[in-house]
């Protein structure tokens, strides 16, 4: 029995039922992370956004917001990229995913949260394809983005993007059950828990909420047209319900940027890069350059081919055409705002400057679940109409062999293909020899960001408590124009006497 365009009512399972069906889709989506995490990616960044997420969740455990810099002619010894030291010594990154990862310190494992915000984010894509859809597609979604390298690798990584997509869902959680409900009376907690999220998105990306939001007014907007005028003061409540959640973690990052950068609505990364802005023109982060249509044509080719090479191994990514079906089934509505809100974030990204690909297309990430969502969906509605068409329940077996051996085929691809990112962008781990403690190491470092950042990374934020410290060689920077006139490393020798001095060359 229907109840709206948007859903039906049908028997549900069971909690016990639900969580016997995902749990072992979580455990070993959590393993496959565990192990690139561990192994492969040894725990450490391996690009210079996430060294700055891990000093940055350093300053906050040490109960600070940011450090005061060093004197001004020893700053640049310390110097490294999207890292601002201009008085104030802070990431240019909003706090959110810094936060995460300082409760991670506070148990000796920043590593671990990703991996965890990952496996959640499985628990929350079944629950969306059960509720929306049905189990089989429940089912088949959450082994699908278990498998898949894309969500594996940047689950493992130190990158905001997989708290940002657990947050996203959850948003798409609650704008799903608002939809569901309709005409009936929706609980307010769905719009509190919309607010929560897409504020705890714009903490940790605040780009990224704006495709989010265009969602959330088609939803408000529909579940206007469904209201009574009468009804129109229970509209303003739930949309009441909604910001208030939501201004006040926006609220927290303003408060954020009012501190770090003595500017309300100056986030950190434009004091660091003012010529960054979307759409065209003058734009890059370390220094402006033309930013044309044909240079977003080509980011979003550069997207599309990581897209490909990252998200499914086996079968052929263009298997995901048979998400067309889904638009097939009974879902078609919901299908079609899922679908909407992937273009949305395609075309947010195609007017900024740099395409991002990392491990995959990141700058997709918390939307490309669309994709293998209707790819599930689209191979259930394909097998459904043969069931229907030779009414035999030979079918179903069909279906079950078939979904093992495509995921048993993507796994025995992972296995092969997730070492591959051991090393990747010339970062693993390194141990230094026997030195006499406490030290200074002057690391020449001006060939590459690594050449500095696998040392970096090494030593927390308050350096004087260390051991070991380690600055630029002559405070010579590998980017053009921050720190190309050398300096004298006895200056850093005189500030930090009684050290012995070493020094590494690239």
């Amino acid at each position: 029995m229907k109840n709206s365009r948007f859903g039906h009512l049908r028997k549900p399972h069971s909690l016990p039922q639900l969580v016997l069906y995902v749990l072992p889709i979580v455990v070993l989506f959590y393993v496959l992370t565990c192990y690139t995490a561990i192994v492969v990616l040894e725990r450490i960044p391996h690009v210079q956004d996430e060294v700055v997420y891990i000093w940055q969740a350093q300053v906050f455990r040490s109960g600070h917001l940011y450090l005061r810099s060093y004197p001004e002619g020893l700053r640049r010894f310390f110097d490294h990229e999207f890292i601002i030291n201009n008085g104030k010594w802070y990431g240019t990154f909003c706090p959110g995913q810094s936060v995460f990862l300082a409760i991670g310190l506070l148990v000796g494992a920043p590593w671990l949260i990703n991996p965890l915000f990952g496996s959640f984010s499985v628990v929350l894509l079944f629950y969306l394809g059960y509720r929306v859809y049905s189990m089989r597609t429940a089912l088949l979604v959450s082994l699908l983005f278990a498998v898949s390298p894309f969500y594996i690798v940047m689950s493992a990584s130190y990158m905001g993007h997989t708290p940002s997509l657990f947050f996203t869902l959850l948003a798409f959680v609650g704008m799903t059950e608002i939809l569901m409900s309709m005409p009936r009376a929706v609980r307010k907690s769905w719009y509190m828990l919309v607010g929560f999220s897409l504020g705890v998105v714009f903490l940790i990306r605040p780009y990224n909420v704006l495709p989010s939001l265009v969602i959330l007014a088609i939803v408000m907007l529909r579940r206007f047209l469904s209201l009574p005028k009468t009804s129109l003061a229970t509209l303003l409540r739930e949309i009441a319900a909604f910001s208030l959640p939501f201004a006040l973690l926006a609220f927290l990052n303003l408060s954020y940027n009012r501190i770090v950068t003595d500017h309300w609505l100056v986030f950190p990364y434009t004091v660091y890069a003012p010529s960054v802005s979307i759409g065209f023109g003058m734009s890059g982060s370390e220094w402006g350059a033309p930013f044309t249509p044909a240079d977003a044509i080509r980011n979003l080719s550069k997207n599309y081919r990581a897209l490909k090479s990252h998200l499914l191994l086996w079968p052929s990514f263009y298997a995901v055409l048979i998400g067309a079906l889904a638009f097939l089934g009974k879902r078609r509505l919901m299908s079609l705002l899922y679908l909407f809100f992937l273009i949305l974030q395609i075309t947010a990204y195609f007017f900024y400057f740099h395409p991002g690909t990392y491990m995959g297309p990141r700058y997709w990430f918390e939307a490309t679940w669309i994709l293998v969502l209707l790819l599930a969906e689209g191979f259930v509605v394909l097998f459904s109409y043969v069931e229907r068409m030779l009414k035999s329940r030979v079918i179903s077996l069909l279906y079950v062999l078939m979904t093992a051996v495509l995921i048993s085929l993507n796994l025995l691809s992972d296995l092969s293909y997730l070492p591959l990112f051991r090393g990747y962008n010339g970062m693993t781990r390194i141990s230094l020899p026997n030195i006499q403690k406490p030290a200074l190491v002057f690391v020449s470092a001006v060939s590459n960001w690594q050449a500095y950042g696998r040392f970096f990374i090494q030593q927390p934020a308050l350096f004087e408590k260390q051991d070991v410290i380690f600055a630029r060689d002559r405070a010579l920077h590998n980017v053009p124009g921050r720190g190309d006139n050398p300096l004298p490393n006895q200056m850093l020798i005189d500030y930090f006497p009684g050290r012995a001095v070493y020094y590494i060359g690239e």
